[in-house]
């Protein structure tokens, strides 16, 4: 029954792709009414062709998006979604000549069933974040949410004046807030699948939303002398907007997790700005007034600890809330906000010698490499089995006394020994040439009482060598 129902689907698309250009082709089927999310191979031919062709791509989607059947309308905005992601950076710029997303799609409604109600409301807000996002891009000339590397949202915001950065907060704030609006409908706890790729973007761009406003406010903090009144209080009222968004980012990810689209263990931990941070501005704004500061930061303050977030792009992670004593004047020290105090050297103890006065090695004896204590020396019989004659103790013990080189009886391996170029791991070796050597004399045969291996070979009637 599956496989029919396919075939039909395709002859269908077949159908109403017949007589269109490649380009109307991969839009149409892209954008098609059935239950799944948009094919990869059909958006990755979207995103090649915005290279080239980025208007014709635009105006494409912005025409099909007038059908009435949600699934098509909701499946264009996740293709201009991924086009503002990973298309080219032209298509930003000419969606911000077009007419915004918001107003084409303010007051959509599919009211055929109960579902696609629910689906238009979700459209409507999906709508009103990208028209946010694309005014972003047009106010700053920069879409952070592009892949790029870590900690460069930090870096452009180290570059921008502070009148820049006070005004760019607000902005990226306004663009969170409409990215966290976005909820999308379940239906019994069931999202349906066109509407969980959106959520996979959406998560994408919050993080780095997220990111992009933590480091615009440590920068802030950097440059905060150069902050006139009325600088200084809109960064203040921003600190605690960012604590509004921060409850409403904590609420958006617990949704995602009670609808089983994210896993619990991949949530990250939200902290909010500390208050430091608050009174570090609220001194300078009662200085800039003449005022008596009311807050004092120590300066001598240790480093909020702060813990790792489980898959998580935000690298500027603030600590808990602090309260500071009151005192009339205030210490301004950052450094200490945020690096920890240097630890103290120790001093180096000497090291323990041994009786003979070497150094005793410690890292031996951790590795389980210590050396063996000396042993006194024995006056064992060392048997010579290769010696001319073994017969006697006598020989055995002047063999001890007077202990001479074994000698070498092949020559290639004495070539070998003899000569560094020898290695065969040399690149420059070359095997040495094959010489005839005259065979070792058989000796006379070891005695039985003195030979160790003669229970083992006794019976072969073999003299050894």
């Amino acid at each position: 029954m599956d496989s029919l129902e396919d075939a039909v689907n395709l002859g269908i698309r077949n159908l109403m792709s017949a007589g269109l250009g490649d380009l109307e082709k991969s839009v149409v089927k892209a954008t098609y009414e059935d239950d799944n999310e948009p094919k990869p191979k059909h958006v990755d031919k979207l995103l090649t062709a915005s290279h080239s062709h980025p208007s014709d791509v635009v105006n494409l989607i912005l025409k099909r998006m007038v059908s009435p059947k949600w699934p098509i309308v909701l499946k264009c905005l996740i293709v201009i979604h991924q086009l503002t992601v990973d298309g080219d950076p032209s298509v930003l710029e000419i969606l911000s000549k077009r007419s915004a997303l918001s107003n084409m799609l303010g007051s959509y409604l599919d009211d055929r069933s109960h579902e696609s109600k629910g689906q238009s409301k979700y459209i409507r807000l999906y709508a009103a974040y990208l028209t946010e996002k694309i005014l972003v891009y047009k106010r700053l000339d920069r879409s952070h949410e592009r892949e790029e590397k870590r900690g460069e949202a930090q870096r452009w915001a180290g570059t921008l004046s502070v009148d820049s950065l006070v005004k760019a907060l607000p902005v990226i704030q306004k663009q969170f807030d409409r990215l966290l609006d976005c909820k999308c409908y379940a239906d019994d706890f069931v999202v349906h699948a066109i509407a969980i790729r959106a959520v996979e973007l959406l998560l994408k761009d919050a993080f780095k939303v997220y990111e992009l406003a933590n480091s615009l406010f440590l920068v802030i903090l950097d440059k905060y002398e150069n902050l006139n009144v009325e600088q200084t209080e809109g960064v203040l009222a921003c600190v605690k907007i960012h604590s509004e968004l921060n409850t409403k980012f904590q609420e958006w990810i617990a949704d995602l997790t009670r609808l089983s689209l994210i896993k619990k263990q991949n949530v990250p931990e939200f902290q909010p700005i500390p208050q430091t941070y608050v009174d570090i501005m609220s001194s300078h704004l009662a200085q800039l007034r003449g005022e008596q500061p009311t807050a004092k930061v120590e300066k001598e303050q240790p480093k909020p600890a702060t813990k790792s977030v489980a898959k998580s792009p935000i690298t500027q992670s603030s600590a808990a809330p602090t309260k500071q004593p009151v005192a009339k004047a205030a210490v301004l020290d950052f450094d200490s906000m945020f690096t920890s105090e240097p630890i103290p050297e120790k001093k180096k103890e000497p090291e323990p010698k041994k009786a003979g006065g070497k150094t005793e090695d410690h890292f031996s004896k951790l590795l389980g490499f210590e050396e063996p204590a000396p042993k006194e020396k024995e006056n064992k019989v060392i048997l010579d089995l290769f010696g001319p004659s073994t017969s006697t103790n006598a020989q055995s013990n002047s063999s001890m006394t007077a202990k001479k080189p074994q000698p070498v009886y092949n020559d290639q391996f004495a070539s070998i020994q003899s000569n560094n170029s020898g290695n065969p791991f040399d690149p420059f070796y070359s095997a040495p040439a094959q010489t005839y050597t005259q065979p070792r004399p058989v000796s006379q045969p070891v005695p039985a009482s003195q030979d160790p291996f003669g229970d083992l070979f006794s019976g072969m009637g073999t003299a050894r060598r």
